[in-house]
């Protein structure tokens, strides 16, 4: 039972470090192509975040 709370806790911490990495790395190379087209490719970042994470709190139950 330890293991699989154990391992739960480190998917989960693993699948947001993982998120934050490939993100970064997807910006930064946008960045080197054009500016504004690493500003485009920022904005649409910005804004998957905040739609997964509103669907994240959705099922939760958190927003209403």
């Amino acid at each position: 039972m330890i293991f699989k709370t154990l391992f739960k806790n480190f998917w989960t911490i693993f699948d947001v470090l993982c998120y934050i990495l490939s993100a970064s790395f997807i910006n930064y190379g946008a960045f080197l192509v054009n500016f504004k087209v690493g500003l485009i490719v920022l904005g649409l970042t910005f804004a998957l975040t905040g739609f997964a994470s509103e669907l994240i709190a959705g099922s939760k139950g958190g927003v209403k």
